[in-house]
């Protein structure tokens, strides 16, 4: 119960924060959603969405939502995580938006990156890879799952995976 309590807290001191136009964040005008921004936005999303699905909190799902939408509507930055957080969004709206913005905006279901960031650490393309799984549960299409099975062939039967779980020499 206290820890309920203070999850409540925090979620609703964080909400408190959510500006008028739907941003969260700690960034001013003219500099928010770029790089790391945009990159945390996405897990408060996630948590926003998530908080709605385990504790029925409709104020956080309210919050996620303009918060998505700002973040569409400016065309934001695209960093890991907001295909994630889009799409636990669209799985409870049934908002098609969020699924529609990460195949026309970011190509999720496109062969190759169009974000700079995915192209350059293995977390990034670990998380492409996963993202076009869950893209490919909601729209089966065999070109989805070539990169997952390319990134399983590398990190298992290619000695790309480190004893810790690690891949890559410097995120690389």
């Amino acid at each position: 119960a206290e820890l309920i309590q203070q999850k409540k807290h925090i979620v609703t001191e964080l909400i408190k924060t959510q500006e008028t136009d739907g941003y969260i964040g700690i960034f001013t005008e003219g500099t928010r959603q770029q790089g790391w921004d945009t990159h945390e936005g996405a897990y408060i999303i996630l948590a926003l969405t998530n908080d709605y699905i385990l504790f029925n909190e409709e104020k956080s799902l309210r919050a996620a939502v303009k918060y998505a939408d700002y973040m569409i509507d400016r065309q934001v930055e695209q960093m890991t995580g907001i295909d994630e957080a889009f799409f636990q969004l669209y799985h409870v709206t049934n908002d098609r938006n969020y699924v529609d913005y990460c195949i026309n905006e970011m190509g999720l279901n496109e062969l190759y990156f169009r974000m700079q960031h995915h192209t350059r650490h293995v977390y990034g393309h670990i998380e492409r890879a996963l993202m076009q799984l869950k893209l490919y549960e909601i729209e089966p299409d065999e070109k989805l799952l070539y990169k997952p099975r390319v990134a399983v062939e590398f990190l298992v039967n290619m000695d790309a995976l480190d004893i810790i779980g690690g891949a890559g020499m410097y995120e690389h």
